[in-house]
């Protein structure tokens, strides 16, 4: 064990934990600071919410805080407020048999910090801080592995990862964000475990990628859940990406799985819906692949991966809405490449497009990613300065109601009117709704339109 000295903070986040630590104590147990704020207290990095333990058991938890929210009884677990802050306090205890790769069969309780130690998933996550010694205790050389930059697990991998197969999704992640690397016992230990991922329940997996896709390492920790095969278990439709060639006049960086990760290092907008189209855009590429005389191509892979898509994010069960809008963007994708050959109407339906912000922010990085071709976009950006920044489209001159006024009869010819007509005005080629009237009197003769007349049998009928 070894301890360091460290200035307590006097934030409001650690006045609150004093004073909980300040209670149990006064009770005549001790209780520190452990996990997450204690790492981030010695990196210098923002702390957003504050774990405690303590060497009393639930019971006693809850006559020292009689207004706590009781969470995790079995594991000695209460949330108790302070302040504007909920802290999560934890009594000390062991935890033996895992049978199910999650939950302990065997809990028992200790005063014990050393033995409470025992039962963290890295080195790093499992120092304490004293808020009234000001210093940091350590029983497995956290502090020497936080300032190596290495994410290790406290005692061995196997065991720690058997016991909790999340563990595996957070050793990369923690690695990811903090821009870590992981030993190679620990890592060989995940290559090997790599499989039990598909049997952590779907929401967790969901949670632990979107907060991987969200750290300013993305690209980095994507790398890693490639390398030690977890994502051919969770995210298989983007592992299969890697080898899949690409010409290499537009894709000069390499295989698509390459293309994709280089849009993940240029992605700056923390913005889920995008940070996910970026990483799901071309995955229909690989059923999709094709090569002749010509080169390599990918016909229609936007539609395919839009497919997959889909599926995958059902898999994961996404909201309908972010599903909806990410599917839209990668089918999209491939349209902005055709811009500069675009009427005024088709360009203006694209930006005025409620999920246009999103397409256009995939079809920069996607662009700067790899032929570095940028003519779309800044078209794209000088019609969006030519219209102040109202990207909202005109209504039509002509609506349905407006064509049965003229005596047209209801049919499947309806929407090609009005979207020929649309497409004039927003073409300037008709300037208000007299000129389209008259251009749609001599375009299509109302005549034409009319439905056939009821044969004499249905009138009969209908006499009857």
């Amino acid at each position: 064990m070894q301890k360091v000295s460290l200035k307590y903070p006097d934030t409001p986040i650690f006045q609150g934990a004093k004073k909980l630590i300040a209670e149990i104590k006064k009770n005549g147990s001790n209780a520190y600071i452990v996990g997450g704020a204690t790492r981030n207290l010695l990196l210098n990095k923002p702390i957003k919410d504050i774990d405690i333990v303590a060497n009393c058991n639930f019971d006693e938890l809850l006559k020292i805080f009689p207004e706590a929210e009781k969470v995790g009884a079995a594991f000695g677990v209460v949330i108790v407020k302070c302040g504007n802050f909920n802290y999560e306090i934890a009594s000390c205890r062991a935890e033996r048999n895992y049978m199910d790769g999650r939950h302990p069969q065997e809990i028992k309780f200790t005063d014990s910090f050393e033995v409470d130690s025992l039962r963290r998933d890295f080195t790093v996550n499992a120092m304490l801080f004293d808020v009234f010694n000001e210093e940091v205790i350590d029983f497995h050389n956290g502090i020497d592995d936080l300032y190596k930059g290495i994410i290790r697990t406290v005692g061995s991998p196997m065991q720690r990862f058997s016991e909790d197969y999340l563990r595996i999704l957070r050793a990369i992640r923690f690695a990811g964000s903090l821009g870590f690397a992981i030993t190679e016992d620990t890592m060989t230990a995940i290559r090997n475990l790599s499989s039990k991922c598909a049997e952590i329940s779907t929401e967790r997996v969901k949670s632990e990628l979107d907060m991987m896709l969200l750290n300013d390492n993305r690209e980095y920790t994507m790398r890693l859940l490639q390398k030690s095969r977890v994502m051919k278990y969770i995210l298989p439709e983007v592992y299969e990406l890697e080898n899949v060639k690409q010409n290499p006049k537009f894709h000069p960086e390499g295989d698509v799985f390459e293309h994709t990760m280089i849009m993940l290092r240029h992605t700056v907008l923390k913005d889920l819906n995008l940070i996910w189209s970026v990483l799901l855009h071309d995955i229909g590429k690989k059923e999709t692949f094709s090569c002749d005389e010509t080169g390599i191509h990918f016909y229609s892979h936007e539609m395919a991966g839009s497919v997959l898509a889909e599926k995958l994010m059902q898999r994961l069960r996404f909201a309908n809405d972010s599903m909806q809008k990410i599917k839209k963007a990668i089918q999209n994708h491939m349209r902005f490449a055709n811009i500069p050959q675009m009427k005024e109407a088709k360009v203006l339906k694209i930006i005025g497009d409620p999920n246009f912000t999103l397409e256009l922010e995939l079809n920069r990085i996607d662009c700067i990613s790899c032929h570095g071709d940028l003519k779309s976009f800044n078209l794209l950006l000088e019609k969006v300065i030519e219209l102040s920044g109202n990207t909202q489209l005109p209504e039509p001159f002509i609506l349905g109601r407006d064509l049965i006024k003229l005596g047209y009869q209801p049919s499947k010819n309806f929407s090609l009117i009005l979207s020929e007509v649309y497409d004039l005005q927003l073409n300037k080629e008709l300037n208000s709704k007299e000129e389209a009237i008259e251009y749609i009197g001599n375009k299509f003769p109302a005549q034409k339109l009319r439905m056939h007349p009821p044969s004499p049998k249905v009138m009969e009928d209908r006499r009857i």
